[in-house]
């Protein structure tokens, strides 16, 4: 996985990009929703941790994947 994705630490702002097979995975999660065409469909979230470098504050984002 090569996908980088960017981040940015709320306390101290400092912005840097990390791939997310750098990154802790820490829960996966379905969420049904319904498309235009009235049909029930099933995304996958995933919630990774990071750790600023800066200052060292944890920060979750979720990313959904295929």
């Amino acid at each position: 996985m090569n996908d980088k994705i960017k981040l940015t630490c709320p306390r101290c702002k400092h912005k840097w990009e990390k791939p997310l097979d750098e990154l802790e995975k820490i829960e996966t999660i379905f969420r049904l929703y319904e498309d235009h065409r009235k049909q029930e469909a099933q995304k996958k979230v995933v919630s990774y941790r990071a750790i600023c470098p800066n200052d060292g504050t944890y920060i979750i984002v979720e990313v959904e994947e295929d």
